[in-house]
């Protein structure tokens, strides 16, 4: 018994290591030459580990990426393909800058789809949701591979972005769509991997947001504070008595 007690103590130090490793490798704050965006996320994975990443990333000036992906299963090997996603979505990235012509989206998320591929985890993908914000010419272009579709709201309207996709890591030689947005006013853009129940704009997800829109100008971390927030009130309004 001692032996056995020993042996999950030294288990619960790796999984609590494990955990410290997966939240240092999400980003904390925006890249600091990003000025006038506020961004904000909420991670919560399921089990002590989770497949779940996002980040920001600033390749070149007055440029935004936003990465939000899922990857299939739960606990530490969902967590470790998750870190390998994550380290994918970094260097392709940043590999933009020296291609001849920048990598569009549906190129960067084609280039992960082979990597992931040539692994050979058949039994494991990855969804993700990639998006690059123009601040200079106002515009935002998106792909996505298999995640929920991202919503798009301002203080009138609430819609989901139809944008559907092959989950990374699954086919070879998956090509993917993109949508692109064009003379950007203040506007909110949301990427989830999970939220439970109706998607629909008009469902839980449309409510929290509209009422968080009427709230008033509110800082990305206090909107999804509120959003998430919201989202759990409606949903529990909708439960039935």
């Amino acid at each position: 018994m001692r032996a056995i007690r020993i042996n999950e103590v030294r288990l619960e130090k790796e999984l609590r290591f494990a955990q410290r490793v997966q939240m240092a490798l999400l980003p904390v704050d925006l890249p600091k030459r990003i000025k006038g965006v506020d961004v904000a996320a909420r991670f919560s994975p399921a089990r002590e580990l989770g497949g779940d990443l996002y980040d920001f990333l600033a390749p070149e000036p007055n440029s935004l990426v936003v990465a939000v992906g899922d990857v299939s299963g739960k606990g530490v090997p969902a967590a470790l393909y998750s870190a390998f996603a994550g380290e994918l979505v970094r260097s392709r990235t940043f590999r933009r800058r020296f291609m001849p012509e920048r990598a569009s989206p549906a190129t960067v998320m084609a280039s992960m789809n082979t990597i992931l591929h040539e692994r050979q985890l058949e039994e494991y993908y990855c969804t993700l949701c990639y998006a690059v914000f123009d601040f200079k010419r106002r515009t935002v272009v998106m792909a996505n591979s298999g995640l929920p579709y991202p919503i798009r709201g301002n203080l009138d309207t609430v819609s989901q972005v139809e944008l559907p996709g092959v989950p990374l890591g699954s086919f070879a030689g998956s090509s993917y769509d993109e949508a692109t947005f064009d003379h950007l006013r203040p506007t909110g853009f949301i990427a989830y991997a999970w939220i439970a129940g109706d998607l629909n704009p008009d469902g839980a997800v449309g409510e929290a947001h509209k009422a968080t829109a009427d709230k008033g100008r509110l800082t990305a971390e206090h909107a999804s504070e509120e959003f998430i927030k919201l989202l759990y009130d409606v949903k529990a309004a909708q439960l039935p008595r």
